[in-house]
């Protein structure tokens, strides 16, 4: 039994409490409350009747859905400004819009607007842990690691061809500074070469050495786009794919992170699933791009992890809402999804992809999200009913926003009129 002098200290909210335990299995408990101590460690979920007064509620001003903070396991922090702009095919879209929006952070002020602008977006949206792409500048990526409030990865972008030259490092700059990035933030930064287009076979092969050497995760992007994937065979003849130019320069760990991986044959699985990579599913990116849908059946015969990703700016919103719902409607009619899955997908599944804490149990850092009961799931509706209902009710929504986001067990975001951010 829990002592009240000690319960009385702790911070807590109530509402129906979601909590993935597998793809399969979502539980859910209708009316709860989920506490935590002053060092943001989860001390009770349960029963909203077994604490009553002795926590300090927070008012959220409606009836609530908790869950466990979301997690982007791919996003560009320079690219929130472009979200929603209709982009064309991939590669149009990087030289009409993207690097221009990269190359505008080298200089402090706007990466640090740039940053703030987006730390604030991502709490918003309930998303308590990412994997970051920033840009190629050393000083842009130390900002954002400074001002970024959740959990994740954060890599400076690496290319030395393949854009203008404003945005090309030589490969052993842009790995010496992503060393120095790892020395002064150790456990936050991955090493992050683009994609093979931007990249040379030496800075490649020295970004696998680098990632080897200090055992840090790696993020990329492979195989988005038939065009892309096209112009990776012109540019690696050597290589037999897209996948095995990764392979060959050391970027397949069990530590890296794919981002789309959608036009891979068999053997490009089965190199996937021999690494232990895994993919960032990103289907709203996807559709938006018309990249193609991805192929989840095959990803799963051969057992290669994956978790659910915004990638903005491609993605047009910054919601995994949105990507839930999109996941469950592009794939339906070619492999069996449902909301449990989605839910898993977009929390615990990318917390195990990056490396951070997830889950709402005792013992456990209080990150945690909670959004507004949808009226249309009705009072007495089960899990997957719940995840479904809040999928559809954000689809009119540009950016759904989260009552209160709480990392480790400080509220960082609060929506208007429930109070200051701490």
């Amino acid at each position: 039994m829990m002592e009240a002098a000690a319960s009385a200290a702790w911070t807590g909210v109530r509402g129906a409490v979601l909590a993935p335990v597998s793809p399969g299995q979502l539980d859910c408990r209708r009316d709860g409350i989920v506490a935590w101590d002053a060092a943001g460690t989860i001390r009770y979920v349960g029963p909203a009747g077994d604490l009553g007064a002795r926590v300090r509620l927070l008012d959220v001003g409606a009836p609530a859905v908790i869950g466990p903070g979301l997690v982007d396991a791919h996003v560009h922090l320079p690219q929130l400004a472009l979200r929603g702009r209709n982009p064309g095919p991939l590669l149009d879209w990087l030289a009409d819009q993207v690097f221009a929006a990269e190359a505008a952070l080298c200089a402090e002020d706007a990466a640090r607007a740039a940053a703030r602008d987006f730390d604030r977006a991502l709490l918003a949206a309930g998303t308590t842990a990412a994997g970051v792409y920033v840009t190629v500048h050393e000083t842009a990526t130390a900002i954002a690691l400074a001002t970024l409030r959740g959990r994740g990865l954060v890599g400076q972008v690496l290319m030395d061809r393949g854009a203008p030259a404003d945005l090309l490092r030589p490969a052993a700059d842009g790995i010496a500074a992503t060393a120095r990035l790892l020395a002064a933030h150790p456990g936050r930064v991955a090493v992050t070469p683009r994609f093979a287009v931007s990249a040379s076979s030496a800075l490649l092969a020295a970004a696998g050495e680098l990632a080897r050497r200090h055992a840090v995760p790696v993020m990329t992007h492979l195989a988005e786009n038939e065009q892309e994937t096209a112009l990776v065979r012109k540019l690696f003849p050597e290589d037999r794919s897209y996948t095995e130019v990764y392979a060959r320069a050391g970027l397949l760990t069990p530590r890296t992170v794919v981002a789309h991986a959608i036009h891979l044959d068999d053997k490009d699985w089965r190199t996937l699933a021999q690494s232990r990579a895994a993919v960032a599913h990103c289907p709203t990116a996807n559709v938006a791009l018309g990249s193609g849908r991805f192929p989840l059946e095959t990803l799963r015969e051969h057992g290669v992890r994956f978790a659910l990703a915004t990638d903005v700016g491609a993605g047009p919103s910054l919601s995994l809402w949105h990507v839930m719902d999109a996941f469950l409607t592009v794939h339906r009619g070619h492999a069996a999804v449902t909301p449990a899955e989605a839910f898993y997908r977009a929390t615990a599944a990318g917390a195990e992809l990056l490396g951070v804490p997830s889950g709402l149990g005792p013992g456990r850092p209080a990150d945690l999200a909670v959004f507004r009961y949808p009226p249309e799931a009705g009072a007495a509706a089960e899990g997957e009913d719940l995840v479904r209902a809040l999928a559809v009710a954000t689809r009119a929504e540009p950016e759904p926003q989260a009552l209160l986001t709480v990392v480790g067990g400080r509220v960082l975001h609060a929506a208007p009129g429930l109070g200051a951010e701490s």
